[in-house]
C-alpha cells in the first residue's frame, strides 16, 4: 500500500510505503513502514503498525495525513476484517488511529474511505442499503443517513 503527501515541517514531498508480511500458511506475521523522501532521493524505514493493511487499498488525505481502514485482528490474509480508521500524519510521521463513527456490523458487507468537501467520510455498505458518515470535525463523526 502506497501514499503521497506533503511533509510542513521539513517541506518534502514524501511517499509512504506499507506492506503486511504473511508466513507461508498465510497467517499474518507483521507490518513494516518506509518512507520515501524527494528532498533526498532515500528510503527509511519508520515505526512498524501493529495492524494488518489490505493490499492495493487507497489512502485518502485530508487534514495533512492519509487515511486507510486496516484490521486489528490479524489471522489470515482471507479472514482479516478491515474495520479500524488509522492515519499517517506526513509532519510528525506517526501513524494514530482514529475515532469513526458507531456503526451496525450485523450485514455489513464493506467498508469504503472518501473525501467529500475535504471531509472525512465512510460508506458502510450492506447487504440491502449503505450508510454514509461524514467528519464534520476531525476527530468527531456525524450520521447523514
Amino acid at each position: 500500500m502506497y501514499g503521497f503527501g506533503y511533509n510542513v515541517a521539513t517541506k518534502d514531498y514524501e511517499i509512504i510505503r506499507i506492506a503486511t508480511v504473511y508466513r507461508t500458511n498465510g497467517a499474518y506475521y507483521c507490518t513494516r513502514s518506509c518512507i520515501y523522501s524527494l528532498r533526498y532521493d532515500r528510503w527509511r524505514r519508520i515505526k512498524s503498525l501493529n495492524y494488518e493493511v489490505p493490499n492495493g487499498q487507497k489512502g485518502v488525505l485530508v487534514n495533512g495525513s492519509l487515511h486507510w481502514m486496516v484490521s486489528t485482528q490479524c489471522s489470515t490474509a482471507r479472514t482479516a476484517s478491515y474495520n479500524t480508521l488509522i492515519a499517517f500524519d506526513f509532519t510528525t510521521e506517526k501513524f494514530r488511529e482514529v475515532r469513526r463513527e458507531d456503526y451496525d456490523l450485523d450485514g455489513l458487507v464493506s467498508t469504503n474511505l472518501a473525501a467529500l468537501d475535504e471531509k472525512l467520510c465512510t460508506v458502510n455498505n450492506y447487504h440491502t442499503h449503505a450508510r454514509l458518515w461524514v467528519m464534520k470535525e476531525y476527530g468527531v463523526m456525524d450520521h447523514n443517513g
